[in-house]
């Protein structure tokens, strides 16, 4: 699937302030294909936007000290 169509399939998807940061990204261009050359750098710039500060962090940490449990 093209980045774009790709870009323009999950914008539908978009709720609440994700849908407002959206819609203020889309009216300050022309169209989709201005905003992002790429699937990737959407998921970059949607990521820098919501994820807390520290998010990747935190994860990187669990990740690393994760143990398996006696079950």
């Amino acid at each position: 699937m093209e980045d774009v169509a790709k870009i323009q399939l999950a914008s539908v998807r978009l709720s609440n302030t994700a849908l407002v940061w959206w819609d203020k990204k889309l009216h300050s261009s022309k169209n989709v294909g201005n905003l992002f050359s790429s699937w990737p750098d959407f998921i970059y710039v949607l990521k820098e936007q919501f994820y807390p500060l520290g998010y990747k962090q935190k994860a990187l940490m669990n990740w690393q000290y994760l143990r398996q449990g006696k079950g």
